[in-house]
């Protein structure tokens, strides 16, 4: 079996989204490959929209088992120049490296690029001869620093010249593929339409062509009677945009079946080309032809929204998609440890599109600086695999999980013995924690959406992770009593945690809770009558009431959260996830249960306790501030007790 890597920023864009399609479409009917589609976003950039952390994902691709690397050069060009990819990436080597629409200086770098030379050539001529322009400008991307943008405005100076038309350097204004460039450049530039020099633009993409558009339309110019605007690309706003544009489609699917094509064969061990070369196509709309453009569009059988039912099928796929997101971000706010995750993973993988999904730790966390770099360790756990294909839905975290090494394979299972998929593999981070990677099945079409939903998974699973590192560590001290460390934090009487623990693993636990947004509450309880039970049974009688109340607590909250025996008196219970609308239930049930406790220990005096509440959230995470709020809760409650006693009396 072959294994592919497509390195990809992210799957968010058309453009990389139809490559996408192109490489896939090729290995369809190959069932000797698997194809890994692995979003990096840039290295040692920290900004809103770039997580370096999935920069980790390069050194995965370093295993032994992945067998040749596709590159799509200009997803990363916003951020790194060729030169700074190309040195990011030579770790690589020398496994077979496909760049698409840009070589790269790697001594295994076969490429693939386009030919937008005849189209522009034809382009030029048609807006020449049926149209009767005379004055050509050009709209770049040069802001980016794509050898695109370059190569599409070579290709114009070229079709100008061999048309005998002049070239006005002048007339080359600055963008960057977006819209907004665009329309802010011309309403800078120009107050009227008298002073727009050309009837004709070529613009770098078709985006760059509805900001021009709209510019020159607040001017009181007519596209296309007073100026022709041409994009490039033939993406979805080019359809859309009113007019619609002339564009030039490079078509970008057959642009990735061909660097498919070449991973495949240097994969095999075949020989391949240094190029392949794809050409362009031209498709003529309104923004230069007008209405005969129109005509020509509608003699066209649409694929999409051709009747209603169309429309209500989509309407009703996105609901679905809402849905199924809603049910996920649910999940992430019920899940509380590995057990809880797995359990709730399965139904939720139901709803969703995501088949085969493992997700890998390192055995032990990196904590990563957006200038530091990330070195793979020869040891990482399968912790979780789910393979429907083979009827496999495994928990292995409680055993440690399967250890192997990430250097030598990506997953400690035989790709031979599994179904041919395409996958998409994202590291598990949250912040700037990488914890490890998973790898998921990759659907055939909704790429962006299935991101979002695996996004949401692996920050579940990390929550879970850590929430059970404190289980662990809770069972830990409890199975090791004679360990120091055990001693001086817990309760000899109770075997709760004593003052000292408490205040040190709640604020811990409060600290987490902030960084991962999580709410819960702190809870202060005070015993009833304790000094009435010493003075009239004895103190060792007061002890079997200090150890009943502990059990008590222990019975009434989770396995996972923090109880404190504070003093003679006193407790304290860092409670996840708990609300105050719960409250009133809650006092009945740990009411039955003083009850029942007092029963089962046939103790002679009434065991209960006054209670106070305070919660916390991810701007209020002061354990102490917490504690005293919840003694001041717990106070007031003491009070109208002793008031109503008083009155009885």
């Amino acid at each position: 079996m072959k294994n592919i890597a497509v390195l990809i920023y992210n799957v968010t864009i058309e453009y990389h989204v139809t490559l996408i399609d192109g490489i896939l479409d090729y290995y369809k009917n190959k069932k000797d490959a698997n194809v890994f589609i692995v979003p990096v976003n840039v290295p040692h950039v920290s900004t809103i929209d770039s997580n370096y952390q999935y920069w980790t994902s390069v050194e995965v691709l370093k295993s032994k088992n992945i067998d040749s690397v596709i590159v799509i050069v200009n997803s990363f060009t916003r951020d790194l120049s060729i030169e700074q990819l190309t040195k990011e990436i030579a770790g690589l080597v020398p496994k077979p490296i496909i760049s698409i629409s840009v070589p790269l200086d790697l001594s295994t770098n076969s490429y693939t690029t386009i030919n937008p030379k005849k189209a522009y050539s034809e382009l030029v001529g048609h807006l020449v001869e049926k149209h009767h322009r005379k004055n050509f400008a050009f709209f770049s991307a040069n802001l980016t620093h794509s050898p695109e943008s370059e190569e599409r405005l070579k290709a114009f100076k070229a079709a100008l010249k061999e048309h005998g038309l002049e070239f006005h350097k002048e007339w080359v204004y600055p963008g960057d593929f977006t819209p907004g460039i665009a329309l802010r450049y011309i309403q800078h530039t120009f107050t009227s339409k008298d002073q727009v020099p050309f009837d004709a633009i070529f613009c770098a993409n078709d985006y760059t062509a509805l900001g021009v558009i709209m510019g020159l339309v607040g001017l009181g110019l007519r596209v296309p009677e007073d100026v022709c605007v041409i994009g490039f690309d033939n993406s979805d706003v080019s359809r859309t945009s009113l007019p619609p544009v002339t564009t030039i489609d490079q078509h970008l699917i057959m642009s990735g079946y061909k660097a498919a094509e070449l991973a495949y064969k240097a994969a095999c061990g075949k020989k391949i080309p240094k190029k392949a070369s794809v050409d362009c196509i031209i498709v003529y709309r309104q923004s230069c032809c007008g209405d005969d453009a129109v005509l020509e569009e509608r003699k066209k059988p649409s694929k999409e929204f051709s009747d209603e039912k169309n429309i209500l099928n989509l309407f009703g796929n996105a609901l679905n998609d809402l849905s199924i997101t809603y049910s996920l971000l649910n999940m992430s706010e019920v899940v509380i440890n590995l057990e809880d995750y797995f359990r709730i993973l399965k139904k939720a993988m139901a709803r969703t599109f995501i088949g085969f999904l493992a997700i890998c730790v390192y055995p032990q966390e990196f904590t990563l600086e957006p200038e530091d770099e990330f070195v793979l360790p020869h040891q990482a756990r399968l912790i979780m695999l789910r393979d429907p294909s083979r009827d496999i839905e495994e928990d292995y975290s409680r055993g440690g999980g399967i250890l192997f090494d990430p250097h030598e394979t990506i997953l400690p299972v035989q790709f031979d013995e599994m179904k041919r998929r395409n996958y998409y593999l994202v590291p598990v981070s949250l912040g700037k924690v990488i914890y490890g990677y998973a790898v998921s099945e990759l659907p055939n079409e909704k790429y962006t959406l299935h991101e979002v939903f695996l996004k949401i998974l692996i920050n579940s699973f990390v929550h879970a992770l850590e929430y059970s590192k404190i289980e662990n560590q809770n069972e830990k001290l409890e199975e090791t009593n004679l360990d120091l460390s055990f001693q001086s934090t817990t309760d000899e009487l109770t075997q709760l945690y004593n003052r000292r623990g408490f205040m040190s693993y709640a604020q811990k636990a409060l600290d987490l809770a902030q960084e991962t947004k999580k709410t819960g509450a702190i809870f202060f309880f005070d015993m009833d009558g304790l000094k009435d039970i010493n003075d009239t049974w004895g103190h060792k009688s007061g002890d079997l009431a200090i150890q009943a109340t502990g059990e008590v607590l222990k019975e009434a909250f989770h396995k996972s959260d923090l109880i404190g025996h504070l003093s003679g008196d006193e407790f304290a219970v860092f409670a996840m996830g708990f609300s105050k609308e719960n409250l009133n239930k809650f006092r009945e049930r740990i009411e039955t249960l003083f009850n029942q406790k007092r029963q089962e220990k046939k103790l002679p005096f009434k065991l209960s306790a006054s209670l106070g509440v305070a919660e916390y959230n991810a701007e209020n995470t002061d354990l102490q501030k917490l504690l005293i709020e919840a003694d001041q809760e717990m106070y007031r409650e003491k009070k109208i007790k002793h008031a109503a006693k008083n009155k009885k009396k």
